[in-house]
């Protein structure tokens, strides 16, 4: 099992030792040296797939605002065996106003294969001081504890505001668009699971809103926010 980590500057630091590492080849030629070749390297990250966080289909109109949830078990999933990261459940949060670029949900050293995609489990938001989120983690009038979800919606839907939330906890396999074969040493794979956020929000002919308000199309949302994510690959190193 992996250590797998979420240091920015750790994963800038692997960049630049790879950087080095082809310079050095290339200046010194066959010369040798006692450097090790660095291990290949995975950052995963996460952020909306839509530029335009309005959608309107008739007089609906919805507009996303933002989603919160926990993951854990983290895989890279390989052609023979996967890669697992050691359990450390990540909050991520992704919002339309005053954050810009992809959410860092975690980096670590990889082996080398053919990876076909990558998965986690939702799961319920720890109580245990380190996520601190009114949706995530409901309190009674004293501070309690009385109920854990892992993940929430919020949504403005014909400009009132509503959440959405579960408590469900299923492992989700969010596939690449072929084998991606990386080697074992001077490799990074950065994977952006882009949230695909208006085909939440869209019926199956795609011409009518899933209203919020009501609750057959909130277990729809809920639904389709498991399956709307697109794995967007960027190699160095690929064989």
């Amino acid at each position: 099992m992996a250590a797998f980590f979420i240091n920015k500057k750790l994963f800038v630091m692997y960049r630049i030792i790879l950087l080095l590492t082809f310079l050095s080849i290339l200046t010194v030629g066959c010369l040798d040296t006692d450097f090790e070749d660095p291990n290949s390297v995975f950052l995963l990250t996460s952020s909306f797939g839509e530029e335009d966080f309005e959608l309107e289909r008739g007089d609906d109109e919805i507009q996303i605002v933002s989603v919160r949830y926990v993951i854990d078990n983290i895989q890279l999933v390989e052609v023979n065996e996967n890669e697992e990261f050691a359990s450390d459940p990540r909050y991520v949060s992704l919002a339309t106003q005053g954050v810009g670029g992809p959410t860092q949900l975690g980096a670590g050293e990889i082996f080398g294969g053919s990876y076909t995609g990558v998965s986690y489990n939702l799961a319920l938001a720890p109580d245990n001081g380190t996520v601190n989120d009114d949706l995530l983690i409901e309190r009674d009038d004293q501070g309690n504890v009385i109920a854990r979800n892992s993940a929430v919606i919020v949504v403005l839907y014909n400009s009132e505001l509503y959440t959405i939330t579960t408590n469900d906890t299923p492992e989700l396999l969010y596939s690449f668009d072929r084998n991606i074969n990386m080697p074992e040493k001077l490799g990074s794979l950065e994977v952006n699971l882009a949230a695909e956020w208006q085909e939440w929000f869209l019926n199956e002919e795609r011409d009518e809103i899933l209203k919020p308000n009501n609750s057959q199309d909130r277990e729809k949302i809920i639904e389709n926010f498991k399956r709307f994510f697109t794995a967007q690959t960027i190699t160095t190193g690929e064989m």
